[in-house]
């Protein structure tokens, strides 16, 4: 069992003076999506998993909420989709209930850790992983550092999109604009390395065993939990000066050495 913790910012009321946040997404467009498209009844296997129209939807109901919540909006009028409210800027998502918020991402999230195999190696071979199966599994987490290579990825976008990111954020009202732009598209170009990554590990195994490894991921599949980010002020001025003056780049550098 695991929880997924997804921080979101809360951007109402900040830089009030030059710049007041509104809402992507209106309450309309966003029940009138979910009506549509959200999958109550879901088998979680290789088809619906790899189903890049339905990664797409799980990932813009995610960003339709977390939208609301920078907003500082109340979205208790998507109970019935499983989100539970826990406290002002809190909420829950059961996954193992509501299984139509899964995202590839979210699945094999427990994969990146570099100690998975030996965690997990007793489950797989309960479930039918043969020692080819955690071989195979093994050498493409060895070869396929996803840590490593998603440090990478950050560090390009910072190198080449920083300096425009700083040039928006310090122009007037361009904090709310800026951060925007680098949230969503560092999201993209994540969610792009990730559904690859994973796509790739789970080809390098036969059916029978990529099978019984998303089986094995569902299981460990528990709660997803949003909370709202109540120093937005702060922690975007703190971001776009550790851009700025290069000191995340080389936090990320040292981090991606193993340095402390």
């Amino acid at each position: 069992m695991r929880l997924i913790v997804l921080l979101v910012f809360l951007s109402a009321n900040v830089y009030a003076s030059s710049t007041d946040y509104q809402a992507t997404f209106q309450r309309e467009e966003i029940e009138k999506l979910f009506a549509s498209s959200f999958p109550f009844e879901v088998e979680i296997e290789e088809t619906w998993v790899f189903d890049d129209r339905q990664d797409r939807l799980a990932m813009l109901r995610m960003e339709m909420i977390s939208d609301q919540i920078d907003a500082g909006k109340e979205i208790e009028y998507l109970a019935k989709y499983g989100i539970e409210r826990i406290s002002e800027g809190k909420y829950s998502i059961d996954l193992s209930a509501y299984p139509g918020w899964m995202t590839v991402s979210q699945l094999f999230g427990p994969m990146t850790s570099p100690n998975f195999v030996q965690q997990g190696t007793e489950a797989l071979r309960a479930r039918g992983f043969s020692e080819k199966d955690l071989q195979v599994l093994t050498v493409y987490l060895e070869e396929n550092q996803f840590i490593k290579e998603r440090q990478k990825l950050y560090l390009n976008y910072l190198k080449v999109e920083g300096p425009g990111l700083v040039r928006k954020f310090n122009s007037p009202g361009g904090a709310i604009p800026a951060f925007r732009d680098y949230k969503n598209n560092l999201q993209k170009r994540l969610r792009k390395f990730e559904k690859e990554w994973f796509r790739n590990l789970y080809r390098s195994l036969d059916q029978r065993a990529g099978r019984v490894l998303i089986s094995y991921l569902v299981e460990l599949s528990s709660d997803l939990t949003i909370i709202r980010e109540n120093n937005f002020n702060e922690s975007v001025e703190r971001l776009f000066a550790s851009i700025k003056d290069g000191s995340l780049v080389r936090a990320i550098e040292k981090q991606s050495k193993g340095e402390k």
